[in-house]
């Protein structure tokens, strides 16, 4: 090779890459005379890469013709002559049927790279807001356990217990595994019908519950008097 002959294939290289969404790019290498081949592989509006095929010879490329270019690149003609004689000869009809074979291929890479980008960003998102959520949680739980008000937590529709703090289960003595298996029905003196009536009919409409003197029942069977209120919370 000779520094003009590097010099043109680096520009031939330069003019295959660029991207042309309507089909490959197909031409001659200004530094061999031989078919040469490209495609672009984007990622949106951006491209990545390149894919270049080639390295053949059609029949149009005759001796005599090889013999100028070794002259133009200051190349021993005889050697060039016997180098073009192993290059593999193509039709340029059958170069470029597989050319726009590459550029199919290409497209269809760009459309895998744009998922994946677009997945792996899903993927970050979702991880961040695994992340906030999960502070968010932690600061929930610190500020529900280190509350100097006994808490309960209940789910609406089935009286279930959901979570209460420390000072909720020293009230009424229980544990809180114990309590996570109960339902408000079993600590109140309430009536079924007087508790779902709060459940059903008054936080619904009002999202809170009055603060009243209400009778609690502790696990040893005597009754807690509780001054109790209530918020509808909406956990996701």
């Amino acid at each position: 090779s000779t520094s003009e002959g590097l010099a043109r294939c680096m520009q031939s290289d330069a003019k295959l890459g660029l991207m042309n969404p309507k089909g490959p790019i197909v031409g001659r290498c200004h530094s061999g005379g031989i078919f040469d081949g490209g495609t672009g592989i984007m990622i949106g509006d951006r491209q990545i890469g390149n894919w270049l095929i080639g390295q053949v010879i059609d029949e149009t490329l005759d001796e005599e013709a090889v013999r100028g270019l070794a002259r133009e690149l200051g190349i021993e003609e005889d050697l060039l002559v016997k180098e073009a004689k192993m290059v593999p000869r193509m039709s340029r009809e059958q170069f470029e049927l597989i050319c726009k074979s590459l550029h199919v291929f290409g497209a269809q890479l760009s459309k895998q790279a744009l998922r994946i980008l677009q997945q792996r960003r899903h993927i970050v998102e979702l991880q961040r807001m695994q992340l906030d959520m999960a502070e968010s949680e932690e600061r929930y739980r610190a500020l529900v356990q280190r509350s100097s008000e006994a808490i309960l937590l209940i789910e609406p529709d089935t009286r279930q217990v959901i979570e209460t703090n420390r000072h909720f289960q020293e009230l009424l003595g229980y544990t809180e595994t114990e309590l996570q298996g109960m339902k408000v029905y079993d600590l109140v003196l309430d009536t079924p019908t007087a508790v779902d009536r709060y459940y059903d009919e008054i936080l619904p409409v009002q999202n809170e519950l009055p603060v009243e003197l209400r009778p609690f029942l502790h696990k040893e069977g005597h009754v807690v008097e509780v001054e109790r209120t209530g918020v509808m919370v909406h956990l996701k």
